[in-house]
């Protein structure tokens, strides 16, 4: 494993997600630090196994006011953009969520 990847941290925003949970996954299998900022609109099922992983840390919030959170990016080297509301039934639902 190289170690730039061990030092590597990586934000994944939407981590929680149905894509963003497999690539965590794949990411902390690298060696990288991982750090999901999610609002957990449908729950934490898909990452709760992952709490017990010193390489991920789960930050709950949403990115409509990520201003909240000062040190959302500290250390980061990284930062992949999953979040948001990705499907015609929800969009359809809570249009405002999809913006």
């Amino acid at each position: 494993m190289n170690k730039d990847k061990q030092m590597r941290k990586v934000l994944v925003t939407g981590g929680a997600g149905y894509l963003g949970s497999v690539l965590v996954r794949r990411l902390l299998e690298s060696g990288y630090r991982v750090s999901v900022f999610d609002k957990l609109y449908f729950g934490d099922g898909s990452i709760k196994d992952l709490l017990r992983n010193s390489n991920f840390t789960l930050i709950k919030g949403d990115i409509v006011h990520f201003e909240s959170y000062p040190d959302l990016f500290e250390g980061v080297d990284s930062v992949i953009y999953l979040a948001g509301l990705a499907n015609d039934p929800s969009c359809d639902l809570k249009p405002q969520f999809s913006i």
